[in-house]
């Protein structure tokens, strides 16, 4: 994304601006603090539409933009901005602004604006509209996504990877550069709080499910703190690529799958972005061959995309590994407040499905 804005810190006059204030001045003001706009170029007009995607985090509205004459930026635009009730760091913003210009076109949208507000603990961001070749296949009307269009988000997962392959992102934190550190405070969290997993599960939860979250939680730790020092096939990970998350190229147009929110990204094993994004796919897809047919795409994708040294022998046991840590998904949503049932009850039934369908069980 060589097209990114450059970083211009400038004074705007409200750091963080809800939607209904977004008039042409205000905009004209942003998009000249990042640097999409030069000083004598203005918006000219703004049409701002309802929400259209609303999530834990924040909400995003659609808006068209026209301009003065020779400016050559997008007109279909969406503003995200989060919730006020909440406070979120600067990952996200720093994405945008650090990252997504080092990865290759098209993995994910074009920011023309983005600010965070550190007393505030709010940001927002511009960004191009993909409405016309992209789709979010996430709906409770729409059904789970299959091996096709999963077949899709490996491929950009690959593309992702590739780019950041065993590298780090120095400067970003311990959160993002050190999941050995993280994971040995989260597994202590996640034993104590274990009662209320077991509550919102109630007679969801099998007695041998049980039994293997008990012996994970107990006996996981040292193996996995051990596996994430040794940095074994790390890469920038988008963190949270469930399928609402991927924008799924159109039919008739011969773009790729995109990812979007990108506030939990972080260096970690490649494949705990694919063993997590198979979590809410449609059933026919955490078969043991299906789900393999998809592991040998990935590799394949990373190899394709220039990375060397890491045989599909290494690339499947990590897999394996990935799929036995996945437990630490529904875990960590059933003991949290704000995720939905539905969400949190469809990760413990694919993970405990994929766990048996490559024998993982075993590893404890």
């Amino acid at each position: 994304m060589g097209d990114a804005p450059t970083e211009n810190p400038g004074t705007l006059e409200v750091p963080v601006p809800n939607v209904g204030d977004l008039d042409r001045a205000r905009l004209t003001d942003m998009l000249r603090d990042s640097g999409a706009l030069s000083a004598g170029q203005a918006v000219e007009r703004v049409v701002t539409g309802p929400r259209m995607r609303a999530g834990a985090m924040g909400a995003v509205h659609p808006m068209t933009l026209e301009y003065s004459a020779g400016v050559q930026l997008p007109t279909a635009l969406v503003y995200k901005r989060t919730r006020p009730d909440l406070k979120f760091d600067a990952l996200e913003v720093r994405f945008y602004r650090e990252l997504a210009r080092e990865l290759p076109a098209g993995i994910a949208p074009r920011c023309l604006a983005a600010r965070h507000d550190e007393k505030l603990g709010q940001y927002f961001l511009l960004l191009e509209d993909l409405g016309q070749t992209h789709q979010c296949l996430l709906g409770r009307e729409l059904p789970p996504i299959g091996p096709e269009r999963v077949g899709q988000a490996v491929d950009a997962l690959a593309t992702l990877h590739a780019a950041r392959f065993e590298g780090q992102l120095l400067g970003f934190g311990e959160r993002a550069n050190d999941p050995a550190a993280t994971t040995r405070r989260s597994l202590p969290w996640l034993r104590e709080h274990y009662p209320r997993v077991r509550r919102r599960l109630g007679e969801r939860l099998q007695e041998r499910e049980d039994a293997l979250y008990r012996r994970y939680l107990e006996l996981r730790s040292p193996e996995l703190v051990r596996r994430l020092e040794a940095r074994r096939g790390f890469a920038l990970l988008h963190g949270d690529p469930h399928v609402g998350n991927v924008l799924f190229p159109r039919e008739g147009t011969a773009e790729g799958a995109m990812l979007i929110d990108w506030g939990i990204y972080r260096m970690g094993p490649c494949t705990w972005d694919l063993a997590f994004h198979l979590l809410w796919t449609d059933p026919a897809c955490w078969s043991r061959e299906t789900s393999a047919g998809l592991l040998r795409r990935y590799h394949q994708g990373l190899l394709e995309r220039g990375v060397a040294d890491y045989p599909y022998a290494r690339c499947e046991d990590d897999f394996r590994h990935a799929l036995l840590d996945g437990l630490r998904t529904p875990l960590s949503q059933l003991a949290a407040s704000h995720v939905p049932d539905d969400v949190a009850f469809g990760a413990h039934t694919a993970v405990m499905v994929l766990i048996d369908a490559w024998d993982r069980a075993e590893l404890l």
